[in-house]
């Protein structure tokens, strides 16, 4: 057993107050912190285990199968995404050294605020505001929502425009402290599943910030790091949703399910399992990777098991954290049906040789 999967059964498996609880436990995140895991995705020589993308999807996996709570790892799993993500890649080593101990140590944890009341994430209609003062500084205005971690988070990583170039929005991100005077959590995009990971917004009020807050101030911050941030969430995703169709399928076995009706379920995880670990993932396996999660989902819920709350729970967390992401999921289904369409006509390649 790994040392997530250990930790996991130890800290997460049987607590029942994760359910109903708007708040991450302190004990748990010391619990999580003592076994090494808040320090995962730091590199070595900042006190962490320098662990990838790829093998922290594999560590989301072993986390909600032997845990039975996608919540609770919902909070670790961002808290590690950002310290590799934002901080390691994208900080200056003054950042680094301030902020990345912590981050192993689970002193503080990381929040990304990046999508807005009545815009979501989309660059063309996000308002938020970094001015640049006479002093190199920056004030910060605007309102964020959605925030994953946001109520425990000591430290948010703001993404602000700070100016335009060719029509074009430019973007900064801003290490914000928890306790910034002018920075207030709201209740925008406060959410009541995926407990006990909480979510909140923030209103910004003349939140002045000195010039070294600004990270990767170089890069193009939406291509550098809000925009692909979504590809992340989806590896990880993966990993996530894997763990939580292994610990339904480990619960059927559990209870004596048929072997046929057993090997149906067997069936849609490998499918799943082989368009996840697909090195060349692109939206048309990932799309077909959730399909499968779907078909195994409901399957699952056909058959005729004693009721569990912790289950249920489970499954509703899983239609949850997938319906979150409904409008791009629903973006990719289109772009990848007018492929198919493009692909069948007649007068394309595809469709001269379906012809022929």
């Amino acid at each position: 057993m790994s040392t997530v999967a250990a930790a996991a059964a130890r800290l997460i498996r049987g607590r029942d107050d994760l359910r109903s609880r708007g708040d991450y436990p302190a004990d748990l995140w010391r619990g999580l912190a003592e076994a090494g895991l808040l320090g995962l995705t730091v590199p070595e020589e900042h006190g962490g285990a320098g662990w990838d993308l790829e093998r922290l999807a594999g560590g989301c996996r072993d986390m909600v199968r032997h845990g039975r709570s996608l919540g609770a790892m919902l909070a670790w799993k961002v808290h590690c995404t950002l310290s590799y993500f934002a901080l390691a890649r994208l900080g200056d080593g003054a950042q680094k050294r301030e902020w990345l101990p912590r981050l192993a140590r689970g002193e503080t944890t990381l929040a990304a605020a990046i999508s807005e009341p009545g815009a979501g994430a989309h660059p063309k209609y996000l308002k938020a505001q970094a001015e640049r003062l006479p002093d190199g500084g920056w004030r910060l205005d605007g309102e964020k929502a959605w925030i994953t971690n946001g109520p425990s988070a000591g430290l948010f990583i703001v993404v602000a425009v700070k100016g335009e170039s060719a029509g074009r929005k430019r973007f900064g991100a801003f290490l914000v402290p928890a306790d910034a005077p002018g920075l207030a959590r709201t209740e925008a995009g406060a959410v009541e599943f995926l407990r006990p990971t909480g979510h909140c917004g923030l209103s910004l009020r003349d939140v002045r910030l000195p010039a070294s807050a600004e990270l990767g101030p170089d890069a193009d911050i939406w291509s550098a790091f809000a925009k692909p941030l979504r590809n992340v969430e989806d590896l990880l995703k993966l990993g996530s949703q894997q763990g939580a169709m292994e610990a339904l399928l480990d619960d059927a076995a559990a209870a004596g399910l048929e072997d046929e009706a057993l090997g149906g379920l067997a069936a849609r995880l490998v499918s799943f399992e082989a368009l996840a670990a697909f090195p060349g993932r692109d939206d048309a396996r990932l799309l077909a990777a959730k399909q499968q999660q779907r078909d195994f989902l409901a399957a699952f819920e056909a058959l005729d098991l004693p009721g569990d709350p912790a289950r249920a729970a489970l499954i509703a967390d899983m239609k949850a954290s997938e319906s979150v992401a409904g409008r791009v999921h629903a973006i990719r289904l289109t772009a990848l049906g007018r492929e198919a369409r493009e692909a069948a006509a007649p007068d394309s390649p595809a469709g001269a040789r379906a012809i022929a």
